[in-house]
């Protein structure tokens, strides 16, 4: 931009700061808090839910079809009465309360149960639509005074515990949908589980191994759900860098970029959010479409521009961080976007049209009110505003931003060449990341990835991928299954289908690679030079199945079903050990 457009942008948000400033009461409410949450929970379920009609009389059991069905049609009534809290305070004030006062109860027994219950509030609270009256927002001149009282705390009890009982009913499909049955034991509102050990244990494995996953450090790649990677490259180049973030337990200090191409140099700011620069070179310049569709909603190239946007004035120090940034809130003067936003969308635009061959039609108005609502009708993590009227400024919710982006990069789950591209794309990277590692494998073996390998003039299998490690040879599947919404909010006939796709495609690989392992050498393959081969299932998430179907390999940590990123935490793992290419 040109140094005089500069100082206009530099007047805007000196202006805005002076608008931003708190001025923080102290809290002083005489409310046990945890203690009115619980309440607020109990009175709820005890007027909405009734568990004890689905019992079967005959086996005192309540089945895991009939819990899935009873559980998700109690969803609408639970979100009806947040729907009705909410609309109390505009999303603003939500947001400034929900800063402010105590975190403690969202923790839970895994450790990703905080993030699930601090994006399921951030959902209830998106679906406000109180109008800020600027009179009182402002009644202090040109600093935002919000009191904190003891109605503001009792509401604030009541969402918490509404938003729990909500995330209840999700965890209680999840596990029914594993086909874990249920009983009512005396005094407690909600089933639970019954104890048998095969789905017990498998279901805390595929808990354990979300966790888990959840900690791993990114590599060279960004995973989503669907098996479409964002590669970590190019990460200096501003045309193809955004800023998305995450929710983060422990509030720490952390550095929020402000040059593109000196990232380290930072502003030091104290956030619950991680920040995490990624790059859309890949879904600019390495996706291929062919003669296909683009395999994403329009949602996807809107919310793009929008970050885009964003990272630009993070990037350039043009964003005022007031307190309620600490939590992802980020503003901006309504006259700088009124005059800027339009333009940079025409920018984005344009690009989209020369690299993708298409782009979105709405305009700066249209994207700011699309995106000031959520898109969604069920309230649930990824359902989100990340827009939210502030009075004179604009909000945005970065620490949401992560969230939504990847939940936009989900494939359509249409089949046929569509689908096949989606395979093969997953299937290069994991390739493409092991040929990045020391495992790589030497040209005459890297050569038979993808070819059908033959064994008595009859077709065996065809390796989707290869690796070597020591004197073995690890060929891999790659199986491109949806973790959709669907997926990830339990429905009883997604999860069932895709348990019994994977451990098919487990049972069905170990019997291919026993032939491939005991006739070592066959029509077109010679693997004499490997001590052994042994498969792997490479899948884009973490997806239940039983324990039986989670054997342990040859190699510690190394597992014949694994997600991309736990597969690709182990081939970092093994840069220690000097193996050789």
């Amino acid at each position: 931009m040109s140094s005089k457009k500069n100082k206009r942008l530099e007047k805007y948000f000196k202006k805005a700061t002076r608008q931003s400033k708190k001025r923080m009461l102290e809290i002083d409410i005489n409310i046990d808090i945890p203690a009115e949450i619980d309440k607020s929970h109990n009175e709820l379920a005890k007027s909405l839910l009734n568990f004890g009609k689905i019992i079967d009389e005959s086996t005192k059991r309540i089945s895991a079809f009939e819990a899935n069905k009873y559980a998700q049609e109690s969803i609408s009534k639970i979100e009806n009465s947040i729907i009705k809290l909410v609309n109390n305070h505009p999303k603003y004030y939500w947001k400034f309360y929900f800063t402010a006062l105590p975190k403690e109860h969202f923790e839970g027994r895994l450790d990703t149960t905080f993030l699930f219950a601090i994006k399921m509030v951030e959902s209830c609270i998106s679906f406000s639509e109180k109008e800020i009256d600027e009179t009182e927002l402002y009644k202090n001149g040109n600093s935002v005074s919000l009191e904190i009282n003891e109605y503001v705390v009792k509401d604030y009890c009541k969402l918490v515990g509404y938003s729990q009982l909500l995330g209840d009913m999700y965890t209680l499909i999840r596990i029914s949908s594993k086909g874990c049955d249920f009983h009512i034991c005396e005094n407690e509102l909600m089933p639970m589980p019954i104890d048998e050990s095969a789905i017990i244990e498998s279901i805390k494995l595929f808990d354990d191994r979300n966790v888990i996953e959840s900690k791993v450090e990114n590599g060279i790649s960004m995973p989503s759900k669907s098996g479409f990677s964002l590669k970590q490259r190019h990460l200096n180049n501003i045309e193809s860098l955004v800023i998305v973030a995450n929710e983060n337990q422990s509030g720490k200090y952390e550095y929020i970029p402000k040059k593109a191409t000196k990232l380290k140099d930072t502003k030091y700011t104290k956030v619950n959010f991680n920040i995490v620069p990624i790059s859309l070179e890949t879904i600019y310049n390495e996706f291929k479409l062919g003669e296909e569709g683009l395999p994403w909603e329009i949602e996807l190239l809107e919310m793009i521009c929008i970050l885009q946007f964003i990272t630009t004035l993070i990037i350039r120090g043009w964003v005022f961080l007031p307190d309620i940034a600490e939590k992802g809130y980020l503003l901006f003067s309504k006259g700088f976007i009124d005059e800027y936003f339009q333009g940079f969308i025409e920018s984005v635009k344009k690009i989209q049209l020369e690299t993708l061959g298409t782009t979105f039609t709405n305009d700066a108005t249209e994207i700011r009110n699309k995106y000031s609502r959520p898109l969604g009708e069920n309230i649930y993590p990824s359902n989100i505003s990340v827009f939210f009227d502030a009075g004179k400024m604009l909000g945005f919710d970065i620490s949401s931003s992560f969230e939504f982006l990847f939940n936009k990069l989900e494939y359509t789950k249409e089949q046929g060449n569509i689908a096949n591209l989606r395979g093969y794309f997953f299937e290069k990277q994991t390739q493409e990341l092991i040929d990045n590692s020391k495992l790589k494998p030497a040209s005459n073996i890297r050569s038979l990835v993808a070819k059908t390998l033959r064994f008595k003039n009859k077709s065996v299998t065809d390796f989707d991928a290869i690796m070597v490690f020591g004197n073995s040879l690890i060929a891999i599947s790659c199986k491109s299954l949806l973790d959709n919404e669907e997926y990830d909010k339990g429905d009883y006939k997604t999860v069932r289908n895709i348990t019994s796709s994977i451990e098919k495609y487990v049972e069905d690989w170990r019997t291919k690679i026993k032939l491939i392992d005991e006739n070592k050498i066959g029509d077109n393959y010679d693997f004499s030079e490997f001590d052994e081969v042994i498969g792997l299932v490479v899948t884009p998430s973490v997806l239940y199945c039983n324990v039986t179907y989670r054997n342990e390999l040859t190699f510690k940590g190394l597992y014949e079903n694994m997600s991309s990123r736990e597969f690709e935490s182990w081939i970092n793992i093994t840069r220690d050990y000097g193996v050789n290419s």
